[in-house]
């Protein structure tokens, strides 16, 4: 016949059953969450160093026109001189102009242009156009010269234009324009954005 469990034994095999389950855990989890580890080698980074491309500088020089008691027949010409800087690629469109500051009884006196470079403007090549004294009176006149662009690849560029002033001799009486005098300039300035160049723009 069975006999009747003490408490002593039944503690112990409470125990035993704690100490049986508890292994059997350890063992389950040991076998779930046993895993290898390793590092990723570093081959080669992905280095970043970019610049932002820079445009050339751009400048000009025209030669000063000058007389003293000129007489008609007289000319003197000058050159303007468009220079884009080496260094960086670019596009550039400029213009150039005769500002005429103050012109007081000159009615024969004429203003050309020619370039191989430029676009002159219509009316300034050949003979040039007359300046008459009603072109300085309200202020500063500005009277379109030529255009042009230049596109340079990294390497000095230069426009050239030569321009001449003259007083046209008439074969004709021209007593009204003694004492007359003109004070003016040749200026040039860029007519739009400078450009990169295509290839640029395109990150070539």
């Amino acid at each position: 016949m069975w006999e009747e469990e003490t408490g002593d034994n039944r503690g112990q095999t409470i125990f035993l059953s704690v100490i049986g389950i508890a292994t059997l855990l350890v063992a389950i989890i040991g076998a779930t969450f046993a895993y290898f580890t390793t590092t990723m080698q570093e081959t080669q980074k992905g280095s970043i160093n970019v610049g932002a491309a820079t445009l050339p500088a751009i400048s000009y020089t025209a030669t000063a026109l000058t007389g003293t008691n000129i007489f008609p027949g007289w000319s003197e010409s000058g050159t303007a001189t468009i220079k884009v800087a080496a260094g960086g690629a670019g596009k550039f469109e400029y213009e150039c102009s005769l500002e005429v500051t103050t012109n007081t009884k000159f009615t024969d006196l004429y203003f050309s242009a020619e370039s191989s470079d430029a676009t002159i403007e219509s009316g300034f090549s050949g003979e040039g156009k007359q300046i008459s004294s009603a072109d300085g009176e309200e202020g500063v006149q500005t009277l379109k010269i030529a255009s042009g662009t230049i596109e340079t690849t990294g390497t000095e560029a230069t426009h050239t234009i030569t321009y001449k002033l003259t007083f046209k001799d008439t074969d004709e009486p021209q007593t009204s324009q003694e004492g007359g005098s003109i004070v003016g300039a040749v200026t040039c300035k860029l007519s739009g954005e400078a450009k990169y160049t295509d290839s640029q723009q395109k990150g070539q």
